[in-house]
């Protein structure tokens, strides 16, 4: 059946999504560290309005402050909301970015723009994005990134200055979500339109978004945005100390229980502050292996999505690694402009990675994107330029019409094959860990899948954990830490 109307694609896109992330559905209770981040954060919990996250002078104020005024928001209208909302919701955004990703294809005339569109859907990349509801930042700051491109494509077009200005406050409601976007407007640079006006405009327009861009990273430069993911500090004890639970902050928060919080969330702000010391610095000397590690690790799992595992990039790239990271961005670009004659198509892929994951390569510019090196979540802006660079490369190869059509469905296949498989595992926790131990057996992953076990009253696979991990790891003080616990616990049961 042939998809003719905008409804009927954006259908699609909801219905393959659910579809392919349905795996995230399947467990319903407070994931990773959602119940920390968003349920228990006393920045949710204690905050009188959604304004409070944007007063520079307020305890309560945060680097994400529309992302944080939107989840205080929903919160606070429904506060006994099922997960299942929440994943629904992130799945519903993911279908949104995916079509408005396809709009934009469309305006410059691409043939394969609605199969772009579902193998950015797709990608095996996103299941951690979409599966994990504190993401919920990256999907809607992307979602209004992609509009602010969209609007200026409108505004070369017809030439109303009314989209250019609403491209612009696009641009910065994204930055305020999550700023995952800062140097996006630079892509603008590969838009072809056929007037020669628009090249002054999209200097303006650049300049403009990168002001802006600057100014939220001098103001995090200057501790008054600071990242609360960039803190290890444990919520548990807030929580405790604080005695609030959620139901009676959303019934009725008085003045007093207010007014009471300042402090604790005042002193949970300077922790957080003290705690991002090493991203307050403008260039680290390990920036560079930081960046070694991410470059190669983000250019081969954007073609070569394996493992398919939450894992960190290793601290020695690979062989393989290194060479299919350089084939990836720089033979096959090569490739491309011998084939094509075309310097934009050539450029596309290594310039747009650059301009995507520049703040994500180890150079401290954001500074509250402390584990931006270490997981797929921070790729997703990336998928977008896979399939444009695939049509790039199947059109040097003179894989055109049918052929170019069935082997990019084919893609679509596997990878969604893929991405149902790894939501599976990445949406089972004890599975989860008990496959990392496996391939990467740190200290860390020990602890969790001991928690996990113990959570499923799997006491003695936990037993069994905690005996492996002394061997070892003995000397490891987290180690030694949970034997000690391990004894408490076993000690009570026994009593």
């Amino acid at each position: 059946m042939k998809l003719n109307s905008s409804t009927q694609i954006f259908l699609l896109l909801v219905i393959l999504s659910i579809a392919v992330f349905s795996p995230s559905l399947m467990n319903l209770n407070s994931f990773w560290d959602d119940e920390k981040y968003i349920f228990s954060n006393p920045y949710f919990l204690l905050a009188p309005s959604a304004f409070s996250f944007f007063k520079i002078n307020s305890p309560f104020y945060k680097s994400w402050s529309l992302g944080y005024a939107i989840i205080w928001t929903i919160l606070k209208i429904v506060p006994n909301l099922n997960i299942l909302f929440f994943k629904l919701l992130n799945i519903f955004i993911h279908a949104i970015n995916a079509f408005l990703f396809f709009k934009i294809l469309q305006r410059f005339k691409t043939n394969f723009a609605m199969i772009f569109a579902i193998l950015f859907l797709v990608h095996p990349q996103n299941v951690e994005t979409v599966s994990w509801f504190f993401q919920f930042f990256t999907l809607f700051a992307t979602t209004f990134a992609l509009i602010s491109v969209w609007l200026f494509i409108n505004y070369s077009e017809t030439d109303k200055i009314k989209y250019f200005f609403t491209s612009i406050l696009c641009f910065i409601a994204s930055l305020f979500i999550k700023p995952i976007a800062i140097f996006l407007p630079f892509l603008a640079l590969f838009l072809k339109f056929p007037q020669k006006e628009m090249r002054m405009k999209k200097v303006i327009f650049i300049s403009i978004c990168l002001l802006f861009s600057l100014a939220l990273g001098l103001l995090t430069k200057n501790g008054n945005f600071v990242m609360l993911e960039n803190s290890n500090v444990k919520l548990t004890g807030i929580s405790e100390k604080t005695k609030i639970n959620r139901e009676l902050f959303y019934s009725k928060p008085s003045d007093e229980i207010i007014n009471s919080s300042n402090t604790l969330v005042e002193s949970y702000h300077n922790i957080d502050q003290k705690k991002s010391g090493l991203s307050n610095t403008s260039l680290d000397f390990d920036s560079f292996s930081i960046f070694k590690q991410a470059f190669f690790y983000y250019n081969t799992k954007l073609i070569y999505p394996f493992p398919l595992l939450f894992n960190f990039p290793k601290l020695n790239t690979s062989i393989f690694e290194l060479f299919l990271g350089l084939i990836i961005f720089l033979i096959i670009p090569i490739f491309i402009f011998f084939r094509t004659k075309i310097f934009s198509k050539a450029l596309f892929y290594p310039a747009s990675f650059l301009i995507i994951m520049a703040p994500y390569l180890g150079f401290q510019y954001i500074p509250y994107f402390y584990w931006s090196n270490v997981s797929d979540r921070y790729a997703y802006l990336l998928i977008l330029i896979f399939p444009i660079f695939l049509g790039f490369l199947l059109q040097a190869l003179n894989i055109t019409g049918k052929k170019a059509f069935n082997f990019t469905w084919g893609v679509i296949l596997f990878f969604a094959i893929l991405s149902f498989q790894y939501g599976a595992l990445f949406n089972s926790p004890l599975k989860l860990y008990s496959k990392i131990k496996i391939e990467n057996p740190k200290p860390e992953i020990y602890a969790l899948l001991y928690e996990e076990q113990l959570k499923n009253n799997l006491y003695e696979d936990a037993k069994a954990t905690i005996t492996e991990a002394k061997l070892k790891y003995p000397t490891n003080s987290s180690i030694i830490e949970l034997i000690q616990r391990h004894e408490i616990l076993k000690n009570n049961y026994q009593n």
